[in-house]
């Protein structure tokens, strides 16, 4: 009974820790959400959302979701030295239409380090003014595992009228031994059987 009572006591202490935000080796790092002397990246980041919102002159709206190739390598400061981001359609709305018939398409390509104002990570979002991980915000409330990592969005619900599943974003991760996280998923509600956009890393490091 007195072994079970410490345990349970040592877990309270865990759970009121406060979660320290990471500490990456330079801003290019950051930007990729890599912590440790990381040498290279490849990033594939696969999105089920429609690709094309804008009904620009590449997208039309007629892809269902889109993959982005991110190859990136630093130098020993962490700096980025090499990018290069591909960005390829997932499969066809119109299949029968020859003008569009293919289900893989490339959509665009950058040599920009930010990559798509949509794929690249931002974790300074995460960050206070304090340095110190937000727990909410005007609109939005924030969990986070032991490493930093956002593992929940969840949207006030005065902001969250419209569409309750869209006030949810769940995150899943898998690490590598560097604590890296190599996979990370996002889902839609807490169920977490529908993804909305998964992404896998392959980390080199010096």
């Amino acid at each position: 009974m007195i072994t079970l009572f410490s345990q349970i006591t040592s877990c309270q202490n865990i759970q009121k820790k406060e979660i320290q935000p990471k500490k990456f080796n330079s801003e290019d790092l950051e930007l990729y959400d890599l912590i440790n002397d990381v040498k290279s990246i490849k990033l594939i980041h696969i999105d089920e959302h429609i690709a094309g919102i804008n009904s620009s002159q590449i997208y039309k709206g007629q892809y269902m979701g889109i993959v982005d190739t991110i190859k990136i390598t630093f130098n020993k400061k962490g700096n980025i030295i090499k990018s290069s981001i591909m960005r390829y359609s997932i499969k066809n709305m119109l299949p029968n239409n020859p003008a569009v018939r293919h289900d893989k398409v490339l959509l665009d390509s950058t040599f920009n380090k930010h990559g798509f104002e949509d794929n690249f990570f931002d974790y300074k979002k995460y960050i206070d003014s304090n340095r110190r991980l937000k727990i909410s915000d005007k609109y939005i409330n924030y969990s986070y595992n032991e490493i930093g990592d956002c593992i929940l969005i969840k949207y006030k619900e005065e902001y969250n009228s419209r569409n309750k599943e869209d006030g949810y974003s769940y995150f899943q991760y898998e690490y590598d031994d560097k604590n890296n996280w190599i996979k990370r998923t996002i889902y839609y509600n807490e169920d977490k059987k529908e993804i909305r956009e998964q992404t896998i890393r392959e980390i080199t490091y010096y």
